[in-house]
């Protein structure tokens, strides 16, 4: 039986060779299409990591469902403690806090809405490296007065690094500063 299949390869050369040929084609094309696809997930990964979101990030309880309409009240109320107990981690490398509230920007000519995001300059320098600085450079901890501002923020407002504007947002206590 094998050797009448080993004779019937022979005499097809030109046809087992083409089959041979196609199977080895579509063996390559499905290892490389999955390195693709492997590739884009594992860049995606790293982009979201490294571009001010970290790892894993920590809320307080109700903070998706209200903490966009008071932030203040879901503001954790001991980071430090929680700061020490997370760098206990032997896998972790650092830990920065942050805060996310809605405002107003102004050039003096017209306002903007905004989404406002207080960070640790220094240690967000080291997690954000997937950031690029467009124009002016990124904030550090000296820089007490300054910000970064967004791209589409910057165009709308036509603003330029060392311009003036205003920023308008709540305080803990709902009055306007």
């Amino acid at each position: 039986m094998f050797r009448l299949a080993f004779r019937n390869l022979l005499r097809q050369k030109v046809r087992n060779l083409i089959t041979l040929a196609s199977i080895v084609f579509g063996v390559a094309a499905l290892v490389i299409a999955g390195g693709f696809v492997e590739d884009v997930f594992t860049q995606l990964r790293d982009a979201t990591i490294k571009s001010r979101l970290g790892y894993l990030q920590v809320f307080k309880a109700g903070y998706f469902e209200f903490g966009r309409r008071d932030p203040y009240a879901y503001l954790i109320t001991d980071p430090e403690r929680l700061s020490k107990q997370f760098r206990k981690i032997p896998a972790v490398t650092d830990v920065l806090h942050r805060i996310n509230i809605s405002g107003l920007i102004n050039n003096g000519k017209t306002d903007r809405a905004i989404a406002i995001e207080g960070v640790e300059p220094d240690k967000e320098k080291a997690l954000s490296s997937f950031l690029s600085v467009i124009d002016g450079r990124a904030l550090t901890d000296a820089d007490e007065t300054g910000i970064m501002i967004g791209e589409g923020v910057a165009s709308a407002l036509n603003l330029k690094p060392g311009d003036y504007i205003t920023l308008i947002a709540g305080t803990t206590s709902g009055g306007m500063n």
